[in-house]
This record gives structure tokens, C-alpha cells and sequence, in this order.
């Protein structure tokens, strides 16, 4: 079960499901605003209810929009979502290491602890059931596909609605939370390294195309980073600040820039850019520094 097409936007992409189910885990410690912008906010809410739409009659607890709002009915409707998703090993490792900080915090015998501990069991179920198939023989196979199926929707228009830039770091996301990246995790460093170098020239030669240039051409940064005229761009800028959320305007200057456009962009941005260098930078910030956050 996947639910991946956002209502109001058509657009269809995988990685909205695992990022998903762990900012809804990030709620369930309703103590601090994690976003700083009422454009992600606001889409943040816009999300919630799409998803809320898929729970199945009589799921929807207390019958009141105020009562999903509480931690506690947000934790039984994550563990409704997980089940019946297709979540990656990234997304299920991110998931776990929110829970087990939940857990380390809560009273012992409470409630909430036991709950807790039901989750942290579905999530390594779901975990060690996806280890298994990372360790067959045909993973790295099995993450050229993904590759070769991401960079092909980027290709055929799938992300056409997008800035350029934007069109290259949704497909990085693509990979990130999906088979593309779990690989790439479970892999020696050799092997990993070889899987980005590919993903990064598909990229370099796919955003040089986009723009009708080398991937040497430099442009000026607007060239990059403004969408084409279409309905619903508000709409899709909040999507993509939301997938950027996670970056810094120090540490991943590039990203930031791509996704947050509600803040100018950030120093370490260059003003004028080739394809290779913006794209590279990209996969460099996704694929590693993002990793270790």
C-alpha cells in the first residue's frame, strides 16, 4: 500500500511515504514547532489530512480532528500507516531511532511505554525481514533498476512542473528513501562509492540537458531555480520545502537553496553555477552529509 500521489498536486513520488511516517513520529513529542516557515507548516497540516483520508472507517480515534492532533492518537495511527506501507530500510532505521528516544523518556509500566514497545517490535520486524532481502546477490542489480527508473521519469517529464535544480534533487530524494539507497547503505564503502558516481553523472548529464547547455555552461543561479509558469506552484514549492527540511543553509548550501525558497539563498550557494557543479554538490549533500543527520 502506497501513498505517494498528493492530492491537489499530481505528482507521484515515492519518497513522500517513508519521510512521511517519520516526521509523524517526530510529532509524537509535541513539545517544540519543528517548522520554521508557515509555508511547510501549512503543508505539513495539508499533508496529515490527505493521509488521514486513507485510514480506513472508524480508524480516525476520539472522532475528532483535535484528538489526531495529540501524540497518542498519533502514535496509533503510525503504527496503522506502517503496517501497511512499503517503507525502505532508511525510513524503518529513522523511525526506530525516534521511537527508542520516545522510549528512553517515558515513565516505566505508563501507557504510552507499552504502545511504544509495540511499535518498536512492528518496526523491527519489518526491519529484519528487509535485511534479508539486502543480502541476496541481486541487490546492486536491484539498485541500478531503481536508478534507471528514477532517472527515467526525470527524463520523460515526470518532474517537469519543477525548477531544474528542484527536478534533480527530487530525484536524489527518490533514491535516498527507496532500494537505490538502502543499498547503498548496506554496501562496502568501494561499492557505495561506485553507485554514487553513477547516479551523480546521470544527474550532471540529465540537468545539463534540462537547460539546453554543456555540463560545463555556467548560468546564472535563477536559470536553475525558477519553475516554469504553472498552476499550483505554491503548492509545489511547499512540497519541495518540506522534502528539504531536513537541510541547513551552512552545511548544505546547495540543497538549501533548491528547496527554501521562502529564505534567500545561502552563502555557500554559487551565483553562477554549471550543471556538473550544482549537480554534483547535490548528490554530495544528499548522500552524505544528509546521512548524518
Amino acid at each position: 500500500m502506497t501513498y505517494s500521489s498528493i492530492a491537489g498536486l499530481g505528482e507521484r513520488l515515492e519518497c513522500i511515504n517513508g519521510k512521511f511516517v517519520v516526521d509523524l513520529a517526530s510529532d509524537l513529542n509535541l513539545r517544540r514547532e519543528r517548522y520554521r516557515h508557515p509555508q511547510s507548516k501549512q503543508f505539513w497540516a495539508h499533508l496529515q489530512s490527505v493521509f488521514r483520508q486513507k485510514l480506513p472507517a472508524g480508524q480516525v480515534l476520539h472522532g475528532s480532528e483535535a484528538a489526531m492532533d495529540h501524540g497518542d492518537a498519533n502514535l496509533a495511527w503510525l503504527q496503522w500507516f506502517i503496517s501497511k506501507m512499503a517503507l525502505s530500510q532508511f525510513a524503518l532505521s529513522s523511525l526506530a531511532a525516534r521511537v527508542q528516544v520516545l522510549r528512553a523518556s517515558c515513565p516505566p509500566d505508563n501507557e504510552r511505554e507499552t504502545h511504544l514497545v509495540q511499535l518498536q517490535s512492528l518496526i523491527s520486524q519489518r526491519q529484519q525481514r528487509l535485511a534479508v532481502q539486502l543480502k541476496k546477490s541481486d541487490n546492486l542489480s536491484q539498485a541500478q533498476v531503481h536508478c534507471e527508473q528514477v532517472f527515467t521519469r526525470w527524463r520523460t517529464g515526470h518532474y517537469q512542473r519543477f525548477s531544474p535544480a528542484s527536478r534533480c534533487y527530487i530525484a536524489l530524494e527518490e533514491l535516498r528513501w527507496g532500494m537505490f539507497g538502502d543499498v547503498y547503505r548496506a554496501h562496502e564503502a568501494i561499492h557505495s562509492r561506485q553507485l554514487v558516481d553513477v547516479v551523480r553523472e546521470r544527474a550532471i548529464a540529465q540537468l545539463a540537458s534540462d537547460i539546453g547547455a554543456s555540463a560545463q555552461t555556467r548560468h546564472f543561479y535563477h536559470q536553475w531555480l525558477t519553475f516554469p509558469p504553472a498552476t499550483g506552484m505554491v503548492d509545489l514549492k511547499a512540497l519541495l520545502s518540506w522534502l528539504g527540511d531536513w537541510s541547513h543553509g551552512e552545511y548544505q548550501p546547495v540543497t538549501w537553496s533548491v528547496t527554501q525558497s521562502w529564505q534567500n539563498i545561502a552563502l555557500g550557494m554559487p551565483r553562477i553555477c554549471s550543471a556538473s557543479r550544482l549537480a554534483g554538490s547535490m548528490v554530495d549533500e544528499v548522500f552524505h552529509q544528509a546521512e548524518d543527520d
